[in-house]
């Protein structure tokens, strides 16, 4: 019976936050959602594809609007044997078109800045670098000899998104646990008066932080936005409630974590 109410509690929670982990910075970082990339099965790569909501960024509602996007945790291999983060410019040409291609120089795989409405120039520019291509990925200016790898692109005007068919990925070493959130242990347990809930994040992301009583009723939220990535604390006020058992749930990109603590008056 606790199992059963431990998994509505769960059910419940995980309803709550929409998946959203999108730093409003450019080049920007966002982190795919592991369950994105294995199968249920434990596969460690797994073919998929990356939806963008365009609504979340700005410069591409504008003909020649690009973004640099980076899939933090991924591991894709370029020039055949290098495995670095995947990540990709994505460039509106057109009402309703829009191209990605491979977010780094295929020269020696240094960063891409995003199209400026001429070219998309290589981040390096020290001396013998400094690469330039067209927004579809060919080579306009060397020392790169080889064309961006090119992605399939598909636009949903109902939604407002464009999907990027990602190639083949791995998270991390076969691990995505390491970059899943921490969520530490309260202090001090048992609680009289207040207490302290740390967790660390390991990426930007959309965070929700609830308190909930026994039978998991959301009592307060400590925090509901956006965060970077590091440590982050918050106080839990125990005064106005008696004691019990009470959880804590940090929601991140759709994943819920739950800790237990005990109040005590």
């Amino acid at each position: 019976m606790e199992e059963l109410k431990n998994q509505s509690r769960r059910d419940f929670l995980g309803k709550t936050l929409a998946v959203a982990a999108v730093a409003a910075l450019n080049p920007i970082s966002v982190f795919l959602n592991p369950k994105e990339l294995f199968a249920s099965q434990g596969d460690q790569t797994l073919a998929t594809n990356y939806v963008v909501d365009l609504t979340k960024f700005p410069a591409l509602s504008n003909i020649n609007g690009s973004v640099a996007i980076t899939l933090k945790g991924t591991k894709y291999t370029y020039a055949g044997n290098v495995k670095l983060p995947f990540s990709f410019i994505l460039t509106k040409t057109a009402a309703t078109t829009f191209v990605a291609v491979a977010g780094y120089c295929s020269h020696e795989l240094s960063s891409n800045n995003a199209y400026d409405g001429t070219v998309i120039a290589c981040s390096n520019t020290d001396l013998g670098h400094g690469s330039q291509f067209s927004v579809t990925g060919a080579v306009v200016k060397k020392p790169a000899k080889t064309a961006l790898e090119n992605y399939v692109t598909t636009y949903n005007a109902t939604a407002n998104t464009v999907t990027i068919a990602i190639p083949k990925l791995a998270v991390g070493d076969g691990t995505p646990t390491a970059f899943a959130p921490e969520l530490f242990q309260n202090y001090p347990n048992p609680v009289k008066d207040s207490t302290t809930i740390r967790f660390k994040l390991h990426y930007y992301s959309k965070v929700t932080l609830t308190v909930t009583d026994a039978l998991g009723h959301i009592i307060t939220v400590l925090t509901d936005g956006s965060l970077p990535d590091g440590e982050h604390n918050f106080i839990f006020d125990s005064t106005i409630w008696p004691s019990g058992t009470y959880f804590y749930h940090l929601n991140v990109a759709g994943e819920v974590f739950t800790k237990q603590f005990v109040v005590v008056k």
